[in-house]
């Protein structure tokens, strides 16, 4: 199964924090078609390793740790988190401090590639961390095969940063300071 994150947002106005509900209803891709209204709902561990040192197997450094649940969290959110998502690990952040991220900073992929037999390569990427035993020993990632790249964190956020980008066309004009995404995991 594997951890999930669902995001919901919020704007900030004179009287506090607002309930931004997104437009777009998605199929989920793990739950035999449901239809969902997060911002985002998603398993990519490297998204919940950068906005809040979740699931941190490659050693990104994050925008934050968790910071658990907003004691200022809007009524309506509130409700939401009381009727379906109760129970979950939770943290916050502002737009403006994932807008300020280094996305450029390179996490170590461990990959291999090989020929197949009609002249074409494929590659794979490690997602299970190596775990793969021989004669009651652990085999390096090396031995596997597999050699450390080095990529910009940006090419394995894609999902994260379309978010972002769909947040901010929902929200034109309102101060990054002022949008509030709260994280949600299924740990």
């Amino acid at each position: 199964m594997g951890t999930q994150m669902y995001v919901h947002v919020e704007q900030r106005d004179g009287n506090g924090w607002k309930y931004v509900a997104c437009a777009e209803k998605r199929e989920c891709t793990y739950c035999s078609g449901k239809l969902y209204q997060e911002w985002y709902y998603n398993q990519n561990y490297h998204c919940m390793a950068v906005l809040a040192n979740v699931r941190n197997y490659d050693s990104v450094i994050p925008v934050s740790s968790l910071r658990h649940l907003a004691e200022d969290v809007s009524e309506e959110l509130r409700e939401i988190i009381e009727e379906e998502i109760d129970g979950l690990a939770c943290s916050w952040l502002l737009l403006s401090e994932i807008k300020s991220y280094d996305f450029e900073q390179t996490v170590t992929l461990w990959s291999k590639s090989w020929t197949n037999e009609d002249g074409t390569v494929s590659t794979s990427n490690c997602s299970d961390r190596g775990r793969h035993w021989l004669n009651g020993r652990l085999l390096t990632l090396e031995e596997q095969g597999y050699t450390p790249v080095q990529v910009p964190i940006r090419e394995e956020v894609g999902d994260l940063l379309r978010m972002v980008n769909q947040i901010e066309k929902a929200l034109p004009g309102v101060d990054p300071h002022d949008i509030r995404l709260m994280l949600f995991f299924s740990i």
